[in-house]
C-alpha cells in the first residue's frame, strides 16, 4: 500500500470531514468559510494546490498580481492559436474613485477602500462620455450596465491587499485548509441510484519530500471549484464528460455528459497605450508616474 499524508505541519488530518471544497479561490475560500460557520460546525477540507499565501508576499501588494507570471507558482496555462485573435496565443495567468454606496455592503471581511485616480483618468472618462458611452461610477458591482465606463472597486485596504484568503480568518479549527496538495480526481460510488461523489484522491508532499497520494473521505458533500480551466480537467479525469473524449484519453466513463468543458466564453483584458497631448493639461508630476513604477510597487 502507498504512503499516505498524515499530517500537515504539526496537526494530524482526518480521513473524514463533512465537506471538501477542491479550490482555494474566490469561491473556495468564501464557501469554506460559510460552511464552517454554521451552527452545527462542521469539518471542512479545504484544498488549495498552491502555496499558502505567507509565502508570496506579492500578493498582499496592490497591483502584484504581475508578479506572478511565468512563475513556478503558476499555472501557466497558454491557450491555443485563435483566428479570432490573428492567430495569436493568450496567457492564461490566475495566480480604484467614486463609489455606489447602495450596492455595496461595509462590514465584510473582503476589503475594499476608494483610491484617488491619476490626474488622466477624469479625462479619459470625459473622453468616452464624449464618445456616447454610459457613465457608472461603480458599474461593476452589479452588472446592470453591460457597456459603459466607470471605474472598478479595488480590494486594497491601508496599502494592502485583501483577498478571499481573509475569509478563512473567520473561522475554526473546524476548518483545516491543506496548501501545495492537487486533486487528481474525485471518487465516485454507484449506490443504485446512480454515481455519487465520496472521496477526493490528493497528491502532495510528505515531510521528506516524498510525493504521495492521499484519499479524503466527505460525509456530506463535495464541492469543485477549481476554476474554468481546472474544474474540467478534475471532473474528466474521474469519469465524468464525454464519452468518446474518455474513451481517447483511457478513462473510464461513469456520467456521459458530450460537450463537458467546451464552448469556453473568455474576456480579454487589453492594455492600451497612448502619446500624451501636452495640450490636455492633466499636470501629471513625478509622484503621479512614480505610482506606475515596479520600485514603488515593491515599496507599497
Amino acid at each position: 500500500m502507498s504512503p499516505t499524508l498524515k499530517t500537515f505541519g504539526k496537526h494530524a488530518l482526518n480521513d473524514t470531514y463533512d465537506f471538501i471544497i477542491c479550490g482555494g479561490g474566490t469561491t473556495g475560500c468564501t464557501l469554506a468559510t460559510r460552511l464552517a460557520l454554521q451552527p452545527s460546525r462542521p469539518s471542512v477540507l479545504l484544498l488549495e494546490a498552491g502555496l499558502h499565501n505567507s509565502f508570496l508576499e506579492f500578493t498582499s501588494m496592490p497591483l502584484g498580481w504581475t508578479a506572478g507570471f511565468d512563475i513556478s507558482h503558476d499555472w501557466n496555462l497558454i491557450n491555443k492559436k485563435s483566428t479570432v485573435l490573428n492567430d495569436r496565443e493568450v496567457k492564461l495567468s490566475r495566480a480604484w474613485f467614486e463609489h455606489d454606496a447602495s450596492s455595496h455592503g461595509f462590514q465584510g471581511p473582503l476589503k475594499t477602500a476608494p483610491m484617488d485616480p491619476a490626474p488622466i483618468t477624469n479625462k479619459l472618462l470625459e473622453s468616452f462620455q464624449n464618445f456616447g458611452m454610459p457613465f457608472k461610477a461603480d458599474m461593476f458591482s452589479t452588472g446592470d450596465t453591460a457597456q459603459g465606463c466607470g471605474h472598478s472597486v479595488r480590494t486594497v485596504h491601508e496599502g494592502m491587499r485583501s483577498t478571499a484568503v481573509d475569509f478563512t480568518e473567520l473561522a475554526g479549527s473546524n476548518l483545516v485548509v491543506l496548501t501545495e496538495a492537487t486533486v487528481d480526481k474525485i471518487g465516485l460510488e454507484n449506490d443504485g441510484d446512480g454515481w455519487k461523489a465520496v472521496s477526493m484522491e490528493v497528491v502532495k508532499k510528505d515531510e521528506k519530500g516524498v510525493m504521495v497520494t492521499s484519499i479524503f473521505k466527505a460525509s456530506r458533500e463535495i464541492v469543485v471549484c477549481a476554476g474554468v480551466y481546472g474544474s474540467p480537467g478534475i471532473l474528466l479525469r474521474s469519469g465524468i464528460g464525454g464519452n468518446e473524449e474518455l474513451k481517447e484519453l483511457h478513462i473510464e466513463s461513469k456520467v456521459d455528459l458530450p460537450g463537458f468543458g467546451k464552448n469556453l466564453m473568455d474576456h480579454l483584458i487589453v492594455f492600451m497605450f497612448y502619446e500624451l497631448d501636452t495640450s490636455l493639461n492633466t499636470s501629471l508630476d513625478n509622484e503621479d508616474i512614480k505610482f506606475f513604477t515596479k520600485d514603488h510597487l515593491v515599496a507599497t
